[in-house]
């Protein structure tokens, strides 16, 4: 990691990009990625120490929900060691909603950022730390991404203990009037992707067999993915995201894949039971605040004599067999057996 320490702005090609990228005073970025030849009376290694030289902090992340809500405790965490006057998210305007919930962050966008009107401190541009962990080759594959995100600030050995996702929910309207004799499970309809999403049909019959004992929470964003029936509440494409949030706050437990609504969980402080395939359960779910007896995961990679790839397909040849080949009865047992210890109910 390096730093521009000099009073100017740095225009530096990126491989694979058709614009150069500025690399602004204060800013601090992964040298790897630029194709140049960086001086050291322009530039300085990172180390933790620069975080205490200033008096704001901006932590640039653009895109990927689920990444943006794991930067909130990161956030936290050095407002409250660095005691900063203001902590920016820099970011779309798609999550700026999140300034809402998160009241003690501001929420900015990137065009914002480099105008003189506001001290914004240390710029951090966080922007592709994590996708590092899509490389089987690369050591931080096994760390969870809050871990990335540290370690990206020259920081080590922080505890879940020293993580705060707590969310300010009292202003959000629910989408429905909670019946306190029911036991409502939230369940996610599909994850981000081909290769974090299980099939259609095994979803449907999934929900058919816990909305015998359960009422079923449907949660997608596209109205298309949900369908009515007896014991099932369908909330796709009716709900924000913020809602969303509050909903998982007030249910007894969700199902998951490794998506959005798994990071929601982490917030609205739900037991979750994810369903992970080419993640490891504790790179996903061991910071969750309710870890481990109300937050649990199931290694579908188990079920099939695989592992956890990355999201490379190294070891299916591409077939995404975790998402396709598991047996889906020994699953279905597995989500109800979790279901039932988190609810106490064995």
């Amino acid at each position: 990691m390096m730093i521009n320490c000099s009073k100017l702005p740095q225009v530096l090609d990126i491989p694979n990009k058709a614009f150069p990228a500025t690399i602004y005073p204060g800013s601090v970025f992964d040298e790897t990625i630029y194709k140049c030849i960086l001086l050291d009376e322009y530039f300085k290694k990172f180390d933790s120490s620069f975080l205490s030289k200033y008096k704001n902090i901006s932590l640039i992340r653009a895109y990927a929900m689920g990444d943006i809500l794991q930067l909130i405790p990161v956030a936290r965490y050095l407002k409250r060691v660095y005691n900063y006057t203001n902590t920016y998210i820099v970011t779309n305007n798609e999550f700026k909603v999140f300034g809402s919930i998160f009241k003690d962050i501001k929420f900015i966008s990137e065009c914002l950022l480099w105008g003189e009107s506001f001290d914004f401190g240390l710029k951090v541009n966080l922007d592709g730390c994590l996708e590092k962990d899509h490389s089987l080759s690369n050591k931080e594959n096994a760390l969870h991404r809050i871990e990335i995100y540290f370690n990206s600030l020259g920081l080590k050995n922080i505890k879940k203990e020293d993580l705060d996702w707590s969310a300010d929910l009292s202003e959000v309207q629910l989408p429905f009037t909670m019946d306190e004799t029911k036991k409502y499970i939230g369940i996610q309809m599909r994850g981000s992707g081909e290769i974090k999403t299980l099939p259609k049909d095994y979803v449907h019959s999934l929900i058919s067999v816990l909305s015998k004992d359960y009422t079923v929470v449907l949660m997608d964003h596209d109205k298309n993915q949900g369908f009515e029936g007896e014991n099932i509440l369908n909330l796709c494409g009716k709900i924000s995201t913020i809602q969303c949030i509050a909903v998982l706050s007030k249910i007894k437990a969700c199902v998951t894949m490794d998506s959005g609504m798994l990071w929601m969980a982490h917030v609205a402080k739900c037991p979750v039971v994810a369903l992970l395939g080419p993640t490891r359960i504790n790179e996903r779910v061991s910071l969750h605040p309710l870890y481990p007896e109300k937050a649990k995961g199931i290694q579908i990679t188990d079920l099939i004599g695989c592992q956890p790839c990355f999201e490379t397909r190294k070891f299916c040849g591409g077939r995404i067999r975790c998402m396709k080949d598991f047996p889906r009865d020994k699953l279905t047992s597995e989500i109800l057996k979790n279901i039932k210890m988190i609810l106490g109910e064995n």
